[in-house]
């Protein structure tokens, strides 16, 4: 049997992505579009009738897990029934299966890719693990620490599942010896805070003096978060705050199945469209049979633009006023952010003076807007491994 070795494991379980960040590499994050779909024994047997190559895996991964075979990531996104989890009521990441099936499939990629010697199967040893849950699931419970800790023992110990996709058959055996998990959005203020070698950022200077904001725009939450000054943890359960009435994928679904329903097959579609055209911000769909081309930027632009007001107008008053001449300093990042940025700041200076707009309101940049809790979790694992090793 193969072993492979790894130190530090941190994933974010989004509702469009699952991002990793495996034994600090970051260059690029690990990611697999969230999407789980299962297949029946004799539909699994044959799905892919031609070897894929270990490089290839990540776009046709097919594993079987607790006796139950699964396809993930973007093979899935073209069957129906992948995108059930956003559908309906709030997506629970401690009860459903999803998170789990999404982290042993970021397993089996790393391993095609990583260990592509070995044939065989494979042991794969972790010493740390570390995952996060949303604001809504954590204040689902009495404490915080209550369903922390029922997710971090999810992972702790040994799990085993079968790669069946053609050319790539193995079994894989995880043992994880450490297992965390943290409050999302929170986590995101070490990423500010601190650079990988775990130095003060001097980045963060801005933000002293200050009780900062941080607004965390996912695709099922928005999570907010009210820190102390110099960025210091929240000491109350009320400093945690988030929309769940109104999630990106929500506006997604609602506008695939209104004006846009006779372009795009699905949610995720219409998803994957805005997500490649928004840098351009012109949205021009193309039927793939005939060529044509119909201008969806106007229908597009003006959801996205109504969406971030009404937003941008619930987070501006969550938390109370200040005494006169104080101000709350905000930070805006998450993976639905570098989407919004442009809305964002035309909601903004609807409001406020462009001054005020540049002083006490931050958007993080596109490279580290999405992926800022994860870097977070990250800088957060370097610590705690760093603390193990001085005791050990």
């Amino acid at each position: 049997m193969g072993e492979l070795k790894i130190e530090r494991f941190n994933t974010d379980a989004g509702n469009s992505i699952t991002a990793s960040i495996i034994n600090g590499n970051v260059q690029p994050v690990e990611e697999i579009p969230t999407a789980v779909v299962q297949l029946a024994d004799n539909k699994a047997k044959d799905y892919f009738p031609d070897k894929i190559s270990k490089n290839e895996l990540r776009k046709s991964i097919l594993l079987k897990v607790n006796g139950q075979c699964y396809l993930v990531g973007d093979v899935a996104r073209r069957v129906m029934g992948n995108d059930l989890h956003i559908n309906g009521e709030l997506h629970s990441k401690v009860k459903s299966n999803i998170p789990y099936i999404m982290w042993l499939a970021t397993i089996a990629v790393y391993d095609a890719e990583n260990n592509q010697t070995n044939e065989e199967d494979t042991e794969i040893s972790i010493d740390y693990f570390s995952t996060m849950l949303p604001i809504f699931e954590l204040q689902s419970a009495e404490k915080f620490s209550m369903v922390k800790e029922e997710m971090a023992e999810r992972f702790i110990g040994e799990h085993s599942f079968e790669v069946l996709t053609t050319g790539c058959e193995k079994k894989i055996t995880v043992k994880v010896e450490r297992s965390k998990c943290y409050e999302e959005s929170l986590v995101a203020k070490y990423a500010i805070q601190y650079k990988t070698n775990l130095d003060a950022n001097p980045a963060a200077t801005k933000f002293m003096g200050f009780r900062t904001i941080l607004v965390d725009l996912g695709g099922g939450t928005i999570d907010v978060v009210l820190l102390g000054t110099a960025l210091d943890k929240p000491k109350k359960r009320s400093d945690f705050k988030t929309i769940t009435e109104a999630p990106f994928l929500g506006l997604i679904k609602e506008l695939r199945e209104g004006a846009l329903r006779s372009y795009f097959k699905s949610a995720r579609e219409l998803e994957t469209f805005i997500v490649r055209n928004f840098n351009n911000d012109s949205y021009i769909w193309e039927d793939s049979k005939t060529s044509e081309t119909v201008d969806l930027s106007t229908i597009i632009q003006t959801a996205l633009r109504n969406y971030t007001d009404e937003i941008i107008s619930i987070v501006l008053n969550m938390y109370p006023t200040l005494e006169q001449g104080e101000r709350y300093k905000y930070v805006y990042f998450g993976g639905v952010a570098p989407i919004l940025s442009k809305y964002i700041i035309e909601a903004l200076q609807k409001r406020y003076t462009e001054n005020v707009v540049k002083e006490y309101h931050h958007i993080e940049p596109d490279h580290t807007s999405r992926f800022l809790n994860l870097y977070g979790l990250e800088t957060i694992s370097i610590q705690n491994t760093k603390v193990n090793a001085a005791n050990n």
